[in-house]
């Protein structure tokens, strides 16, 4: 009975934040606070319309995936497929609240399973102390997920549940590359039960290599998706082409921390405090796990400002943990001296989705290109190559038509390592550096048979390059951008 009581709250708790985050900050006109939930969305949908339980990316033909691209994020649109039955509207309303809902439910849950008290202060600590994060889980991505997975991951190492970390390794891959940080945080999880049993578990790794195999070996795209997996980890790790990554790639400085994320810092220097002033060990295995991935994270913010969103929830709950271990919060005098903390940390909070209501700049419209991509449906065929100046663009134009082909997307880069020529020419037209005397028309289809060149409101400078071609034609002029059509060659 007590838990069927516990499931059934961990419902209540799921739906009830679905229906706040969505009078938050998804009511009112359609919104996506980024662009690339616009495609998870649409991968989503296509999986539910077609009745398949995986999709290949076909509509990047040019780029590092091919005619039958992998997609290494298909678990992440499987779980989100049955939320598209209802159409767009509705279907993308109940995607977006529920990636919301699922990172906070599955961190409160999870630091209750591991008895942290005052969990919800824990809670609110990991995903309402910044300004930065809040607006980073209100995102249809994958992280929504991997948070949870990760620090579910790192229990049942510590718990030694062998089964659990071969299932659990089995999602985390299945559902986004992301799941190489598994190898250190096993090495970091073989470390700490080593220092406690004085044991060296190899029983750890092949429980972990069982379920990374499975991921490889039974996925509909292998070996492929094997080759991928290493390009796309090394590619982001290292590129000679920054400019072609998001710019949640860069770095960030630590400076800025104190300055964004007082809540969090404040919170860690009253931590490592407490513990030395109580003079004694007394930290469990995950415990300290859970404190190294988060110094990991932090070591990773130098190269990526992204990995944010990971080191505050890890390190939320790594001082969730300390409490647990030393004892904190536990009686009524120490529960109300952190009342003062908790209150302060709620006006922060809601500082905090105030400021994130009100910034219009992190909010997308699902509407953008929506009338171009109509043209094109009117007047185009299914597979019709489009020339997308802006390679992150990409997004919702496959949003909006994911029956067509596009010369780049998803990174910049991408297109540079899987047709290298290819890039050289596209990278000319985008900064107008065509060889001399040559029609840009002639110059684009010499090497990719395009019908439709979308230009975007921002780079409305090649307007002039563009236009200069007598096969160009402009055939749609928008707030959000150009649609052009390249006519086919005098015989």
């Amino acid at each position: 009975m007590s838990h069927s009581k516990s499931l059934l709250g961990i419902v209540a708790m799921f739906i009830a934040i679905m229906a706040i985050s969505a009078r938050l900050f998804f009511s009112g006109e359609p919104a996506t606070f980024d662009v690339d939930g616009l495609f998870h969305y649409r991968m989503a949908s296509l999986m539910w319309s077609e009745q398949q339980w995986w999709v290949s990316i076909n509509s990047l033909p040019y780029t590092v995936l091919g005619e039958e691209g992998v997609d290494h994020q298909w678990l992440f649109h499987l779980l989100l497929a049955p939320l598209t039955a209802w159409g767009d509207e509705v279907g993308y309303w109940l995607a977006a609240t529920a990636m919301v809902a699922l990172p906070v439910t599955g961190f409160y849950v999870l630091a209750r399973w591991q008895q942290v008290p005052m969990a919800w202060v824990f809670t609110m600590l990991a995903f309402l102390s910044s300004a930065f994060v809040l607006p980073r889980y209100l995102m249809m991505r994958t992280q929504s997920l991997v948070l949870v997975l990760m620090l579910a991951l790192l229990f049942a190492m510590t718990r030694q549940q062998y089964r659990v970390v071969a299932i659990l390794a089995w999602v985390f891959l299945s559902a986004y590359h992301g799941a190489t940080i598994m190898l250190p945080m096993m090495v970091m999880v073989m470390l700490a039960i080593y220092w406690r049993d004085r044991v060296l578990d190899l029983r750890l790794p092949l429980a972990l290599g069982a379920g990374v195999a499975v991921a490889l070996l039974l996925s509909p795209w292998f070996p492929a998706n094997t080759e991928y997996l290493i390009f796309h980890v090394l590619s982001k790790v290292r590129t000679p082409l920054e400019r072609m990554l998001g710019a949640e790639w860069q770095p960030i400085a630590l400076s800025a921390l104190w300055v964004s994320e007082k809540p969090i810092v404040l919170a860690v220097c009253a931590g490592v405090l407490a513990v030395f002033a109580s003079r004694r060990w007394r930290m469990s295995a995950e415990t300290v796990v859970c404190g190294l991935m988060s110094l990991l994270m932090a070591w990773l913010m130098l190269s990526s400002q992204r990995f944010i969103e990971y080191w505050i929830p890890l390190t939320a709950m790594t001082l969730g943990l300390l409490a647990r271990d030393y004892g904190w919060l536990q009686t009524r005098r120490q529960r109300r001296v952190m009342l003062l903390p908790a209150l302060a940390l709620c006006v922060v909070a809601v500082m905090n989705v105030r400021a994130v209501r009100e910034d219009l700049a992190i909010r997308h419209s699902p509407a953008v290109y929506a009338q171009v991509a109509e043209y094109v449906r009117q007047h185009g065929d299914p597979g019709d190559l489009v020339f997308n100046t802006r390679w992150s663009d990409y997004s919702i134009l496959f949003f909006h038509l994911p029956d067509y082909r596009f010369v780049t997307g998803l990174d910049g880069h991408y297109l540079a390592y899987g047709d290298p020529a290819r890039f050289n020419t596209w990278y000319s037209v985008v900064n107008g550096q065509l060889p001399e005397g040559q029609d840009v028309a002639g110059y684009i289809t010499a090497s990719m048979p395009v019908r439709w060149i979308v230009v975007s409101a921002p780079e409305y400078a090649l307007l002039p390059v563009i236009d200069s071609s007598p096969r160009i034609v402009l055939r749609e002029s928008t707030m959000d951008g150009w649609l052009f059509e390249v006519l086919p060659a005098a015989e």
